[in-house]
């Protein structure tokens, strides 16, 4: 989800603070120098936003994106009506 919010507004001057030490891709190899079984279980899940404003929220409430709240809001706006269906 951040590496996407982090695509759509690649065109502004957004540094992105997000966590990426341990995710999905790389977390199987970080657990196995600490336990001798790990198993990646997927299960398929969805969360359909449809409210531009509630999605606006959310992305100013990220701690990661805190350059984002000096995009203004009509230009976030913008850029998620493009980006959402």
């Amino acid at each position: 989800m951040m590496e996407h919010i982090e695509l759509m507004f690649d065109d502004f001057p957004i540094c992105s603070a997000y966590n990426y030490n341990f995710t999905l891709q790389n977390g199987e190899g970080k657990l196995l120098r600490y336990f001798p079984d790990v198993e990646k279980l997927l299960y398929e899940d969805a969360l359909e936003v449809t409210d531009v404003e509630d999605m606006i929220d959310y992305i100013c409430s990220l701690p990661g994106f805190s350059d984002i709240q000096d995009l203004p809001r009509d230009v976030l706006r913008s850029v998620l009506e493009k980006n959402m269906r």
